[in-house]
């Protein structure tokens, strides 16, 4: 802020800095203008936006407590709403495989300590939250699966055998999934229900059905029906 002294107008109080006036006294002693602060001044900002802050903070915070209030809903049942009312832990531990909630539970679904949402807080040491899944976490290799490349007899009947997964991705172990050998043939593109064309198909499509399997003549004869025997008739004449 500079100490320079704007003077009064009037005849020779303009210079060649626009019209500002003369120079202080004590520029003119040093010969050059000092350069200095209003110690007021450069404390008063930062002292406003605090003020400013905790006013607009005081503000929203009465017109939330006045206007935001939640009103009881009429159709909600006061046992549902007993049972959303419990601590954030209590409900997630609802959701696990075997649990109340039988599938599993989503890995960002966390307990955390504090019952708090925050990922600030520390995980609960308890063990009960669903491990981090990666897609290599899954790949099927020797290492982390070696029952699933083992070979041998399963039994001590020799009835069933281990197959390791190379072989059976390979297509090395024939008869292994058995198909329907008279199935259908899938339909051609164009005669597939799709939703393009309202589920219909073009062309009149019709799904092929699969050909069923002939009975044999012998085992068609046991299924064919007896003829019905007649009752046997009364032969006693009645007596008139």
């Amino acid at each position: 802020m500079s100490h320079t002294n704007p003077p009064a107008s009037g005849p020779g109080a303009a210079d060649d800095h626009g019209g500002m006036g003369q120079p202080s006294a004590e520029a003119l002693r040093l010969g050059y203008e000092p350069d200095g602060y209003h110690t007021a001044s450069v404390i008063s900002v930062p002292v406003l936006v605090i003020v400013f802050f905790v006013l607009a903070f005081g503000t929203t915070t009465v017109l939330f407590y006045f206007f935001s209030k939640s009103v009881a809903e009429p159709t909600t049942h006061p046992m549902a709403a007993e049972r959303n009312g419990a601590p954030l832990n209590e409900r997630m531990k609802r959701i696990g495989t075997g649990s109340e909630v039988d599938q599993p539970r989503l890995e960002p679904l966390r307990t955390r300590t504090g019952d708090n949402r925050a990922i600030t807080r520390p995980e609960d040491p308890n063990g009960e939250n669903p491990p981090y899944m990666h897609p290599e976490d899954n790949r099927a290799d020797l290492a982390r699966f070696p029952e699933l490349f083992r070979l041998g007899w399963a039994d001590k009947d020799h009835k069933f055998a281990h197959v390791p997964l190379n072989d059976v991705l390979a297509g090395q172990v024939p008869n292994l999934f058995p198909v329907q050998k008279a199935g259908s043939r899938p339909l051609t593109s164009q005669h597939l229900p799709t939703a393009a064309n309202a589920g219909r198909g073009a062309e009149h499509s019709e799904a092929e059905l699969p050909k069923l399997p002939a009975v044999p003549e012998a085992k068609h004869a046991e299924h064919k029906e007896e003829p019905k025997k007649e009752a046997p008739k009364d032969t006693k004449e009645v007596k008139k």
